[in-house]
């Protein structure tokens, strides 16, 4: 029998690899692209960014919170396992991402 948990965390750490992977980063590159163009920061892009930051943030402390407790509970513990590590990975990159950016536009104030 398999542990419901578990499965919980591995498709929640799924759809978070998707987000954290290939659509933040399309959005940086978007929001890279309109700063270029305009020749300043994009606050609408940057602000679109920040909320799927956040929500990926928030998406993979729950995974993080339901691979701790499949890997608990379970019989099986192998999506539980699988569920935490992927989650934890994306939420390092996107803290990774988020701190770099942060950086970036506070250096670029700074400047002017």
């Amino acid at each position: 029998m398999g542990n419901g948990i578990g499965i919980a965390a591995f498709v929640l750490s799924l759809i978070l690899m998707f987000l954290t992977f290939i659509v933040l980063p399309v959005m940086i590159w978007r929001a890279i692209a309109a700063t270029a163009a305009a020749g300043e920061i994009s606050n609408t892009a940057v602000r679109n960014v920040s909320i799927l930051g956040i929500v990926i943030l928030i998406l993979a402390f729950i995974g993080i919170v339901l691979g701790i407790v499949g890997i608990a509970t379970g019989d099986t513990k192998t999506f539980g396992i699988l569920g935490l590590v992927f989650s934890a990975i994306c939420l390092l990159f996107v803290l990774g991402a988020m701190s770099i950016g942060a950086s970036a536009i506070s250096q670029r104030s700074a400047s002017t």
